[in-house]
């Protein structure tokens, strides 16, 4: 197991996201491996201030690749990863195009991760675009998935179609459901309502549903406003890109919002219960968003992450690749084939 992580290009310091990995190295087993890429700067100042670490046995779980150069939160995605062939990103992801590392972690730009991504790893037959997948609490208690988070801003109707079967097979795989329920997210329940896209694909989702086809891998309920999403009434929302970030970093907010709150006014609230509603709520428990669709383990953690939050990616990206997630999520992908189901509608 070869897990590639990239230290560079995100808001926090690389320093900060080298603990977790510190901490994680005395957890793996003799066959697992973190392949760390950063700057030479960076691996001069890790080394100088772990001397201890480099010195004793735990140190050869990691490898350092070093990138010669940097993609930042400002760079224009396709310029970036085209002029800066050396910069971290790029050589994670060229690695993972040749298998040499088994999975890849960033928390730099999500724009230049998405395009090196569709250009250099295959994407699952028949998909047009990868989606970043990230999971939500819900009142019921499930997580409920939605796509895209953040990975393509504009979205066709086609798009919306494919993302909705992606996210209905990512959940029969990972949380069991047999026949999951599927949703447009829109600013109204409507069929009438929302871009013309949205309205597309409602149309479409809904003739597929009514043609009653036995195979149909999800139940399509039809659209939902953000107000419903955290009942636990649907276990995937599909919406685009613009509209998917919007959502999450408001749930975000709201939620870190109401934790501060409640640690500081509400004094007899015991400990225990704002452990429970930080690990149930916050986004560092979340472990970062799928870049759901390829046929290689992609994860996009925060631009801001906390050492924790990146360190919660790396635990649950190491569970990932053993358990061959990717591939169990592509055959079961390929069973269903949703490309016959979308000629019939298209």
């Amino acid at each position: 197991m070869r897990l590639g992580i990239d230290l560079m290009g995100s808001d926090t310091s690389p320093l900060e996201l080298f603990l977790p990995i510190l901490k994680i190295t005395s957890t793996l087993s003799d066959h697992q491996y973190l392949i760390v890429f950063v700057t030479p700067a960076i691996f001069e100042k890790i080394h100088s201030l772990y001397r201890s670490f480099f010195d004793s046995p735990l140190s050869k779980k990691i490898i350092f690749s070093i990138a010669d150069d940097e993609i930042y939160m400002g760079d224009e995605p396709l310029f970036a990863i085209r002029q800066k062939k050396k910069s971290s990103l790029v050589l994670g992801l060229k690695s993972l195009k040749k298998k040499q590392i088994d999975g890849f972690i960033t928390a730099g730009n999500t724009g230049a991760l998405i395009a090196g991504a569709t250009l250099w790893i295959p994407l699952l037959p028949g998909l047009s675009r990868p989606a970043l997948l990230a999971l939500l609490p819900t009142k019921s208690n499930k997580k409920i998935a939605v796509l895209d988070v953040g990975g393509n801003v504009y979205c066709k109707s086609v798009n919306l179609l494919q993302f909705a079967f992606l996210g209905a097979v990512y959940q029969k795989c990972f949380q069991n459901i047999s026949k999951p329920t599927v949703c447009l997210l829109n600013i109204g329940i409507e069929s009438k309502k929302g871009t013309t896209e949205i309205q597309q694909a409602f149309n479409k989702l809904a003739n597929l549903q009514s043609n009653n086809e036995p195979n149909l891998p999800f139940k399509f309920l039809g659209n939902m406003e953000g107000k419903e999403m955290f009942e636990g009434k649907a276990d995937v929302i599909v919406t685009d890109g613009f509209s998917g970030n919007v959502l999450l970093k408001t749930s975000e907010g709201i939620s870190a919002f109401i934790g501060q709150y409640l640690q500081e006014h509400i004094e007899e609230i015991p400990e225990k219960f704002l452990h429970n509603f930080r690990r149930q709520f916050s986004y560092e428990e979340a472990g970062g968003a799928v870049l759901c669709g390829l046929e290689s383990l992609v994860i996009k953690c925060h631009g801001h992450s906390s050492p924790q939050a990146f360190g919660k990616a790396i635990e649950n990206a190491i569970t990932a690749i053993e358990k061959d997630a990717v591939g169990s999520l592509k055959q079961e992908y390929e069973f269903i084939n949703p490309q016959k189901y979308l000629e019939r509608v298209f």
